[in-house]
């Protein structure tokens, strides 16, 4: 059985792994703690999570052969207001349980886009498709990365990354987030 992550981006790039142990519900506790991380400024939310993530990880024995980790980029001026990428948090954790790279300079958000949070599904994946540019292909070449989301939604921002990375060849890619939505 495919989990959420493979049945929403699967048919566009083979997912070696998706992750994703919370659900994100309007009302629940992860929808608040999570809400807490990206606009309380709790960052040590995001530290939390990602050593649980890391914990689980590392407990599944099959993830040894991801080379890096690559936050979801936040564009330069969100960054700039927000102060830090929740993203970016998360995965360093994870990173560093793993024993990982988390590679912050190589993938890119093009433009600045309004929150998604009140998008359509349509309007969401019209914002974010060739949203993201890579900045240097040859060290992904043969390599496996895994992008790191915060929340799945849509799956339309995750898409995007895929998108940048598509033309990479040999590529694999798996998929970690914090929480996937369950509306």
């Amino acid at each position: 059985m495919l989990n959420p992550i493979h049945k929403a981006l699967g048919h566009q790039f083979p997912i070696t792994y998706g992750i994703a142990p919370y659900y994100f519900k309007k009302g629940n506790s992860i929808q608040r703690i999570m809400h807490q991380l990206k606009y309380g400024g709790d960052t040590s939310i995001g530290k939390q999570i990602g050593c649980h993530i890391g914990q689980h990880m590392k407990r599944q024995n099959k993830f040894g052969d991801i080379d890096f980790l690559i936050p979801v980029p936040l564009h330069f001026s969100k960054l700039e207001s927000r102060g830090y990428n929740q993203s970016q948090i998360i995965g360093k954790s994870i990173a560093n349980y793993l024993s990982k790279p988390l590679i912050t300079d190589i993938l890119f958000r093009k433009h600045s886009s309004k929150t998604q949070t009140h998008k359509s599904r349509f309007n969401r994946w019209k914002s974010t498709q060739s949203a993201f540019i890579l900045k240097d292909k040859i060290t992904l070449i043969g390599k496996h990365v895994a992008i790191v989301d915060d929340v799945f939604t849509t799956g339309a921002t995750l898409s995007g990354c895929l998108q940048a990375l598509e033309s990479i060849k040999r590529i694999k890619i798996s998929v970690i987030t914090a929480a996937i939505a369950d509306y």
